[in-house]
């Protein structure tokens, strides 16, 4: 019993010992290859950044930002910037989440864009590797409309996959509005299609229908609503606090999304914003949101929609709109929960709850300027 017993200590001590030994020659292993993981982390990371701007020479690694969960680099040439690089991601590819580098000159435009990881159908989503993304080479997303033409926009979506078209585009709008929010500090930028003085025809919105007047501007025309056109204030009862004025009459257009302002005694209680989405199940949704002084949202309403009766229409009953009230975009995340933000989605209908996000956080950026 003697020997057994002495005979498990010594074992007990030997496989201590060899613990020890194995324990120590990892950690050496480990500091010794450290630095050349870092190393080889880094280059590859230098090689994505290459890929996507315009030659530089300074390392933009050094300048690693990270704003809204997305990683920027600052490039420069000497002492110019020559653009910026982000590591974008959308939660909202066929297969869940996929990532992004986008590459985008001081002004905004996108250089050039890859994928750095995705799960998407080999065949169909995973052609994003191809040429196809070379269609937003160039491109400003303040005048291209950053959603496939299914949805009204201008990106010819891959053939079959037109999921994994949507969310890259998603990626990229992600990165431009944190890039122009964080970066170029124009936090009012939106990716919409606004009417311009190089337009041919303009759209107002009047008792559901459309009203399509050809017009050549030669010179600067009055601001009028560029979404929907409202014929009485009393719409603006439910959207923002108690007001004297007619918020009608003060109005403007910031990036294409109409503000209308309300006052009592001379003081402003609220602003008013019509804003829309292209990424509806059924295609454009157009909602007015109220917003406090303060950038609180007092109210939403959906005021046009082709959503799914019973499904998608959800999104303009109080279970779904009574979440806003009160929240701050600046603190409440206006995403779905299932893609990292604070949003309940309408069971069965998460392309409508995203879409009336997407507008909700458009008007978001309006306000910020209209408070200026």
């Amino acid at each position: 019993m003697t020997r057994i017993a002495s005979s498990l200590k010594i074992n007990i001590l030997s496989f201590s010992l060899i613990s020890l030994v194995m324990l120590a020659v990892l950690w050496l292993v480990y500091f010794a290859t450290k630095e050349f993981i870092k190393n080889a982390k880094n280059n590859a990371e230098l090689e994505k950044i290459k890929s996507v701007l315009p030659a530089f020479d300074n390392n933009p690694l050094d300048s690693a930002k990270t704003f809204d969960e997305l990683v920027f680099y600052t490039a420069k040439k000497g002492d110019s910037i020559i653009g910026f690089a982000c590591k974008t991601f959308t939660e909202r590819g066929f297969n869940g989440k996929f990532s992004l580098m986008v590459g985008f000159l001081p002004n905004g435009t996108i250089y050039k864009t890859i994928i750095l990881e995705q799960n998407e159908t080999p065949g169909f989503g995973s052609r994003m590797k191809s040429k196809w993304h070379e269609q937003f080479n160039g491109k400003d997303p303040a005048k291209y409309n950053l959603t496939v033409k299914k949805d009204g926009g201008d990106v010819d979506a891959i053939s079959s996959a037109t999921i994994s078209s949507r969310a890259y585009c998603d990626a990229i709008e992600t990165a431009y509005l944190s890039l122009m929010k964080n970066i170029l500090k124009k936090a009012d930028t939106v990716t919409t299609s606004e009417p311009s003085e190089t337009n041919n025809t303009v759209e107002l919105k009047k008792d559901s229908n459309i009203i399509k007047k050809d017009s050549v501007v030669a010179a600067p025309m009055p601001a009028k609503p560029a979404i929907f056109q409202f014929s009485d204030k009393s719409i603006f009862n439910d959207a923002i606090p108690a007001f004297d004025n007619d918020p009608l009459k003060d109005f403007k257009s910031v990036n294409g999304l109409d503000i209308y302002i309300g006052k009592k005694n001379g003081v402003i209680t609220g602003y008013a914003i019509t804003s829309f989405s292209n990424k509806g199940y059924g295609g454009k949704v157009i909602i007015l949101v109220g917003f406090n002084a303060d950038g609180s949202i007092n109210n939403t309403s959906l005021v046009q929609h082709n959503e799914t009766q019973g499904l998608g229409s959800q999104v303009g009953g109080p279970d779904f709109k009574d979440q806003f009230k009160g929240k701050n975009p600046a603190l409440f995340k206006l995403q779905i929960k299932a893609e990292g933000g604070d949003v309940d989605a309408v069971s069965g209908a998460t392309f409508s709850s995203r879409a009336f996000c997407d507008a909700l956080q458009k008007a978001y950026y309006a306000f910020l300027k209209a408070k200026k």
